[in-house]
């Protein structure tokens, strides 16, 4: 890595941590000291995914022995300090990251990620915004000659027994314009919807999609059952649908999402909606960091605290 992005990387947390309340929306002392949390602890044979609990954002760790698929930064630096608490001692090596979708909250801290970290590949949209986060990203994946996977070509990631299934991407074509501010709501459809499986156990991340996009998956009559369901969009009003819920009926449901967010995330209805259908249903600004443990048979799902 060259000296100025060094120089780049080191501004940017700067200006993440220290002056990012006016962006973000997220009390400082959050941003620049993440507290001690949960840790999802996997035996040999196990997988284990975590929804960081980053603020008003979304990351989320799967993990398999030394083996790690990140999927999303969060706003900001956090994302570093959660890191270093579940991965193994000395492990600084991440088998894939996927950038769902190029918002500040989901990639200001996978800038970071890769400044840190060696990085063997990367899926992520051809979308790109205005976002001086997402040149550092770019500008670094240059840098480390990651490869980085299409969505629209390759829909399947294997790493160790995770297997990782893009049911929904989004392309630049499909947004109007071609640059955006990184506030348009067009993003958030483009994100890149996936199923992750570990043996007979599935989780559906459904990165910041709304209706639009679960009522075309169900219409296409895909198969979104699954025992997990990351809730789209921070639980905004704009997503899971009834529908959804029925499409999925998971047994556990995790929102990520900020406290008092000025989005009003989440909405009562999503949260209404998962409590009726029976779902155990935690939210990060809550419970903390939402920890799962499977053996691709049976499923612990374990909250950092209980509300």
């Amino acid at each position: 890595m060259t000296i100025l992005l060094k120089r780049k990387i080191k501004n940017f947390s700067l200006t993440v941590l220290l002056g990012g309340a006016l962006i973000f929306g997220v009390p400082a002392l959050e941003r620049a000291t993440a507290p001690p949390e949960l840790v999802a602890k996997a035996a040999k044979g196990q997988m284990s995914l975590s929804v960081f609990n980053v603020g008003q954002g979304d990351s989320i760790l799967a993990q398999e022995g030394d083996k790690q698929i990140l999927i999303d930064g969060g706003p900001n630096g956090a994302v570093l300090e959660r890191l270093g608490n579940a991965m193994p001692a000395g492990d600084r090596e991440i088998e894939l990251v996927i950038l769902t979708h190029p918002h500040s909250d989901h990639v200001n801290g996978l800038a970071q990620v890769l400044a840190r970290y060696k990085v063997d590949r990367i899926m992520a949209t051809d979308v790109t915004v205005q976002l001086a986060s997402f040149r550092t990203w770019r500008e670094l994946i240059a840098e480390d000659k990651i490869p980085v996977d299409d969505p629209q070509k390759i829909k399947t990631e294997l790493v160790g027994d995770m297997e990782y299934n893009v049911l929904s991407a989004g392309t630049q074509a499909g947004i109007r314009g071609s640059e955006h501010d990184g506030n348009s709501d067009g993003l958030n459809d483009s994100s890149i919807v996936g199923m992750l499986k570990f043996g007979q156990k599935r989780f559906l991340l459904m990165g910041d999609a709304t209706t639009v996009v679960e009522n075309k998956l169900i219409a296409a009559g895909t198969d979104l059952k699954a025992d997990f369901l990351k809730v789209g969009h921070h639980g905004s009003n704009y997503s899971t649908g009834e529908k959804i819920i029925e499409a999925v009926s998971p047994a556990y449901a995790a929102t990520s999402v900020g406290a008092k967010n000025s989005y009003g995330n989440p909405a009562w209805r999503v949260m209404q909606l998962v409590k009726n259908r029976g779902i155990v249903g935690y939210r990060t600004d809550e419970n903390g960091t939402v920890a799962a443990v499977t053996d691709g048979n049976s499923l612990q799902v374990s909250p950092e605290r209980i509300k």
